[in-house]
């Protein structure tokens, strides 16, 4: 084999990853549609600031609204820390199948408690 013919072999997979994660995506349109999002799956992502110090960051995965799957993450943040304030970047996605779709801070903003 050539370095052509590797070339055009890793191409060729790449296009048959691409097929797959576009039939997935796919699957997960057709999911979304059928969504109650107050009743959904979310992973919220606390990342604490002050990780190189000790704290840690918390992973919350939480099957309801999106305000409560926020409220739950920071309660653990706060607990796990023993803070009472959040000193954390946040992550926040929704899970449709094998998908994680990130949401946008505008969607979430309200809820992060101040």
């Amino acid at each position: 084999m050539d370095l052509k013919d590797n070339l055009l072999n890793q191409l060729v997979k790449q296009i048959v990853k691409l097929e797959i994660s576009l039939k997935n995506l796919e699957g997960s349109l057709s999911h979304l549609n059928k969504t109650d999002i107050n009743d959904a799956d979310y992973i919220v992502n606390l990342i604490s600031l002050w990780e190189n110090e000790g704290e840690k960051s918390v992973i919350k995965v939480y099957r309801g609204k999106l305000e409560d799957a926020i409220k739950s993450a920071e309660s653990e943040y706060l607990q796990l820390n023993n803070r009472n304030d959040i000193q954390a970047s946040y992550h926040v996605a929704l899970v449709l199948d094998e998908i994680k779709i990130g949401i946008s801070e505008e969607f979430y903003r309200d809820y992060i408690r101040k």
